[in-house]
């Protein structure tokens, strides 16, 4: 499932503490993540050629949706994703105007990684979603979910599958994203292109809905997205004013795994899709 420019002076202002994001949880076999070396920094002024950050891409390079790319290289020595944080901020009015997220990798014995592999990046914009893709290499996480700082990102969950594991960023608003070329760190700048709400996706404390996308579905019925709990199983329910339907679906304990159901039939008219404390209402027939 692993589908002339005048020069501009620039005012940096370094934030007077790390940003620390809130890391919901940690595996079983790890303790903590391997320290943030990189706090984050408040840039207050458009720096030249219209970049978020001086060593960031130019404009042109941004996608609103679609692939963004990918960043690392062949081979590698990263294991552990280790940190995911927002690095950097600029600041547009009263507005964030762009964010870098950023994402440390360890080796099998803790050590910061020297290669990352290759690492592709997806700006699934229907949903507002950003997604990373981690090579197979990349085995074990100390991050389940983190809530990141600031508009522009919002929670981060580490889902895993047969193919490895992915990121997904869930995003406060509307944004094109740009990766920023690194070969032991994944670093991506989204800056912000719209005003209206990110996108469809919904979370709650132990799943995460995708699909339906839509505010408008029929029979049959796809629910699809991610889950955790610690009994290994969540259910997932169409309810109606006058009937509901539900099937029960396995996920990890840790981190997130992917849930994929379909209702050949259930409740028509106004409805609520429910997985686990996630919820999203419906039109349905």
């Amino acid at each position: 499932m692993r589908p002339g420019v005048v020069p501009t002076m620039l005012l940096l202002a370094a934030c007077s503490g790390a940003t620390v994001p809130s890391v919901t949880s940690l595996p079983p076999a790890l303790t903590a993540a391997p320290p943030s070396t990189l706090p984050a920094a408040a840039i207050t002024e458009a720096p030249v050629e219209d970049r978020c950050f001086p060593d960031g891409p130019p404009p042109e390079q941004f996608v609103t949706a679609g692939v963004v790319g990918t960043t690392g290289g062949p081979g590698g020595d990263a294991r552990l994703l280790a940190e995911i944080r927002v690095d950097a901020e600029l600041q547009g009015g009263s507005a964030t105007r762009c964010q870098r997220i950023a994402v440390d990798l360890a080796t099998a014995d803790g050590a910061p990684a020297t290669a990352v592999g290759v690492v592709e990046v997806e700006l699934l914009a229907r949903l507002g979603v950003l997604r990373l893709r981690f090579p197979p290499s990349v085995v074990e996480t100390a991050i389940a979910d983190v809530t990141l700082p600031g508009e522009l990102a919002g929670r981060a969950f580490v889902v895993r599958d047969d193919d490895g594991l992915t990121v997904d960023v869930h995003l406060g608003a509307e944004v094109a994203a740009a990766v920023v070329p690194s070969r032991n760190r994944v670093m991506v700048d989204v800056r912000r292109a719209g005003e209206l709400p990110a996108g469809v996706a919904v979370a709650g404390p132990d799943a995460a809905l995708l699909e339906p996308s839509a505010a408008v579905d029929d029979y049959p019925l796809r629910v699809s997205g991610y889950g955790r709990s610690p009994s290994g199983e969540l259910t997932v329910t169409v309810v109606g004013s006058d009937a509901e339907v539900s099937q029960t679906v396995a996920v990890p304990s840790y981190p997130w795994g992917w849930f994929d159901v379909l209702f050949t039939e259930g409740p028509t008219g106004t409805v609520e899709v429910v997985a686990g404390g996630a919820r999203r209402p419906l039109l349905v027939g």
